[in-house]
C-alpha cells in the first residue's frame, strides 16, 4: 500500500502543521511512513527490509514503532531499499516532493528521448484499452512517467542552452 499524502492521511495530518512536521513528531511521522511501506501486508516485509538495508531487526522495529529516528546513513539505506516514494513521503509535509533516482545517462540524444516518449505512449494506449487503470498499471506508469518527464526536461535544457 503506497504512503498516503498529508492531505489524505489522518496520521500525518495530526502530526503536521503549516510548517511541516514539528520536530517533536519526526519519529512518529517516520514510523507512519515506514509502516505504510514495509511490514505485514505490504510489498516488503520487515525481515526483507532488514536484509536489504543491513540493519538489525531491533533497529528497524525501533524506527517503525516511533521509539527512535534514523541517522542519515540509515535514511540513505532505507531510501535505497524503499525507493524515492519513501523520501517523498518523508519530506512531503515540509513541501518537498518529486524526488527520483538520478538517471546515469541524463543527457540522452533527442532520438532516444523521442523513442522513450513513443514507448510510453504505446504503454499508455495499451493500459487504457479497457478504459481503466488498475493498481498494477498505475504502478508501472508511476515508474515510467518520471523517467520520461526527466528526459524531456533535460532535453529542453539542452535545446534552450540552460
Amino acid at each position: 500500500m503506497p504512503y498516503e499524502s498529508a492531505s489524505h492521511s489522518a496520521d500525518v495530518v495530526q502530526i503536521c502543521d503549516d510548517a511541516g512536521v514539528a520536530h517533536d513528531n519526526v519519529k512518529k511521522h517516520h514510523a507512519t511512513v515506514l509502516r505504510a511501506m514495509a511490514g505485514p501486508g505490504r510489498d516488503m516485509s520487515r525481515k526483507t527490509l532488514c536484509d536489504v538495508t543491513g540493519m538489525p531487526v531491533r533497529t528497524v522495529d525501533s524506527y517503525m514503532s516511533g521509539r527512535s529516528e534514523p541517522m542519515l546513513s540509515n535514511v540513505k539505506a532505507l531510501a535505497r531499499a524503499l525507493g524515492p516514494t519513501y523520501l517523498n513521503a518523508i519530506f512531503e509535509p515540509d513541501g518537498f516532493t518529486g524526488i527520483h533516482p538520478i538517471d546515469a545517462d541524463e543527457h540522452k540524444p533527442p532520438h532516444e528521448v523521442l523513442s522513450m516518449i513513443c514507448e510510453l505512449a504505446a504503454l499508455l494506449s495499451k493500459i487504457l484499452e479497457d478504459h481503466h487503470i488498475d493498481h498494477q498499471e498505475a504502478a508501472e506508469l508511476c515508474k515510467e512517467l518520471p523517467k520520461a518527464i526527466s528526459s524531456l526536461a533535460n532535453l529542453n535544457a539542452q535545446v534552450s542552452g540552460s
